[in-house]
């Protein structure tokens, strides 16, 4: 689990989640200025930050790109991460023997109040761009892809995603017993509490994912001295900043 890239801004979103910090409601209103959201923050702030703090996070984390939690996980060098996608089960799948016997994979736990976990989730979207040079066989493109069959067939073979419609878990596929990678994110997905990302309803909030506002304020947490209340008000305020400039 690294500090600021790798997988941080879904993990950390997964920390408010557990301890029932909303920062947005349901129609995608920002609920930073209530005091109880903003205690909330800093909260989980301090109980991340300990991670690093604590030993329990390589030293080098705050230096690591996105896909270093990947890298350092398949060569060993770190024992737990988080995975956003199955993309570490799918670099072994064709090693049958770490597949099966050396890879674990465990799903994140009941909140601390010991109430179920609503699991957060993203749905990658194709973009086709206004000036693009052949935009109309893009979309005949998209139209074959999109089908059932041929979008489950492709998710199969690339093993990094899961499909949306809930007929294709039909397939055996999603739900093999003997897979217990898939079969443990298809349980996810479809018995577990579950909600989509803040940008799906708020665009803005993708600018505070781009920007990594929470890596930034874990970093100065751990290498600045900074307090968590310090790095909750920034990272509040510049929250406050994203969506005020994107009305």
């Amino acid at each position: 689990m690294s500090v600021e890239g790798g997988d941080t801004y879904q993990m950390f979103e997964h920390v408010l989640e557990a301890n029932n910090v909303s920062l947005l409601d349901s129609e995608g209103n920002l609920m930073v200025d209530d005091p109880q959201v903003r205690q909330g923050i800093i909260k989980c702030l301090d109980w991340y930050s300990q991670f690093y703090l604590q030993g329990y996070v390589p030293q080098d984390a705050v230096d690591w790109s996105n896909p270093d939690n990947n890298r350092l996980f398949l060569n060993q060098e770190i024992l737990m991460t988080s995975n956003a996608t199955m993309s570490i089960p799918a670099a072994l799948r064709h090693d049958r023997d770490a597949y099966q016997n050396k890879l674990g994979i465990v799903e994140i736990p009941n909140k601390p109040n010991g109430e179920p976990m609503n699991h957060i989730f993203l749905v990658e979207q194709a973009v086709i761009f206004n000036d693009a040079e052949h935009p109309e066989l893009a979309k005949e493109f998209l139209t074959y892809l999109t089908q059932p069959k041929v979008i489950n067939q492709f998710l199969k073979e690339s093993g990094r995603h899961s499909p949306v419609q809930t007929t294709a878990y039909q397939d055996p596929h999603w739900t093999n017993p003997q897979d217990r990678h898939i079969s443990e994110v298809t349980k996810t997905l479809t018995k577990s509490n579950i909600r989509s990302i803040y940008p799906s309803n708020s665009p803005a909030y993708s600018i505070v994912l781009k920007e990594n506002i929470w890596g930034q304020s874990l970093e100065n947490i751990v290498l600045n001295g900074v307090t968590s209340e310090q790095a909750a008000d920034e990272a509040i305020a510049k929250i406050k900043e994203i969506y005020a400039e994107w009305k």
